[in-house]
């Protein structure tokens, strides 16, 4: 009984670990999108004024 609950105990802490990491990359992936998106915009807006 002890060892399953060390194994569920490590098991947990895996996923909360892999949860982690995958909101960081979310969140960096997005903000690379939204500054493509203001760049391209900027851009855009330049091209449109010349």
């Amino acid at each position: 009984m002890k060892l399953q609950d060390e194994s569920l105990r490590i098991a947990n802490e895996s996923l909360a670990a892999y949860e982690k990491e995958t909101n960081r990359t979310q969140k960096r992936l997005k903000a690379q999108r939204n500054l493509a998106y203001g760049i391209g915009t900027v851009l855009l807006v330049a091209l449109v004024r010349k």
